[in-house]
């Protein structure tokens, strides 16, 4: 038996990708165009916080060890974390979000969720104003997904690409999800897309087939969550916040990039 999708209202998802290697190439510009990495000090285990899309292909990615990193990609630029500047600046991308948005959820220093407008005409309007705000006050490029799930919002602004506004509509949202690779779901890291991909499960469509049952005996509590995010729900709740004013969680200096939600 299949999850039925849970029709719910948009939910938008904005981010500045790749924000501190932005913030490294405000202070240096010369960084513009080579593969950079941004993290702690390597000779101190010091860990990946950003760094440029293409050295992905190489293996780099957040949370790994900087001496790694490099060593995965030699001619990467290192550049040391400036929490000061990325908080500085995540300040003035704050400011130009609420010119636009009342109430937000915060993930991270340079992403948020909010509540998108029900009509796809609207809520693609929203998102390119933000596009052109955040661009123009603060130069960050900014990229936006709107979608019936606060999961699938931000799969569709990685879909994106560095800038712009993707959208996907009620209508849409079904066939998009059945086709869904299993490793873009959340919490669905390596090891468990691996051990999906041996019982020749690669979609949502093929977890339905699997059932709730032995998605829960195959990868415990876990599996349960799995099976909810199958039929389109989301796996948290979309908690907005109107006219905050502080950050209550930063990210660490040295660690991944985070998802938890912050105040603004």
């Amino acid at each position: 038996m299949s999850p039925r999708p849970t029709r719910m209202s948009p939910v938008g998802y904005a981010e500045v990708p790749d924000f501190h290697v932005a913030v490294a190439r405000r202070a240096k510009p010369e960084l513009e165009a080579g593969p950079t990495i941004v993290g702690g000090d390597p000779t101190k285990r010091g860990r990946v916080v950003g760094l440029t899309p293409d050295l992905r292909a190489l293996g780099v990615e957040e949370g790994m060890g900087v001496a790694e990193a490099l060593s995965r990609a030699p001619t990467a630029h290192w550049v040391r974390t400036d929490m000061q500047a990325a908080r500085e600046l995540s300040g003035h991308l704050r400011a130009a979000v609420r010119r636009e948005i009342g109430a937000v959820e915060t993930s991270g220093l340079a992403a948020f969720y909010f509540r998108a407008p029900g009509d796809p005409a609207e809520a693609r309007r929203l998102g390119e104003q933000l596009v052109a705000l955040v661009g123009s006050e603060t130069g960050l490029p900014l990229r936006v997904g709107i979608a019936p799930a606060r999961f699938a919002a931000s799969i569709v602004a990685e879909d994106v690409g560095a800038r712009g506004v993707g959208l996907l509509t009620a209508e849409d949202f079904e066939s998009f999800l059945a086709a869904l690779p299993v490793g873009r779901l959340p919490a669905v890291g390596p090891k468990t897309t691996t051990r999906l991909l041996e019982l020749g499960v690669s979609t949502v469509a093929g977890l339905r087939e699997l059932g709730a049952e032995r998605l829960e005996l195959l990868l415990g509590s876990a599996g349960r969550s799995l099976w909810l995010v199958a039929g389109g729900e989301d796996p948290k709740p979309l908690r907005v916040r109107r006219h905050p004013t502080t950050l209550s969680r930063e990210e660490r200096l040295e660690g991944g990039r985070g998802r938890r939600g912050s105040r603004w």
